[in-house]
């Protein structure tokens, strides 16, 4: 439940002096370490975490539902989830692992909580 939260809104029990920027981005490395398994060096972490950024971004500004705060964290989660997989087929570009994810949320159920993958 943490993590979920942490995608979202950047609190994951760090110092709340932090700027809310610095929070989430340290919160979204923390979800992309987690979940590639070591598998990216920090400067596929950099693209992958530009990717997660760029897309979230652009469904905040859609006002598509994954958009709205009952459904964010999932939104966030798939998102994450869908663009470390990619990477971890061998994609790196940021815009491509950006437009895709956008297209597999698209095609996702509407829920709050994230399929099971």
């Amino acid at each position: 439940m943490t993590l979920l939260l942490a995608v979202e809104d950047g609190s994951n029990g760090e110092d709340q002096s932090l700027p809310p920027i610095t929070r989430k981005k340290r919160a979204l490395r923390d979800f992309i370490k987690q979940y590639a398994d070591g598998a990216f060096d920090p400067a596929v972490i950099s693209i992958l975490e530009d990717a997660v950024e760029d897309a979230w971004r652009r469904v905040q500004v859609s006002k598509a539902p994954y958009g709205t705060d009952d459904y964010a964290a999932a939104g966030r989660r798939i998102i994450a989830k869908y663009i470390i997989k990619q990477a971890k087929a061998g994609e790196r570009d940021p815009r491509w692992l950006s437009d895709s994810a956008l297209l597999y949320l698209s095609q996702q159920r509407l829920s709050r909580t994230p399929p099971n993958d």
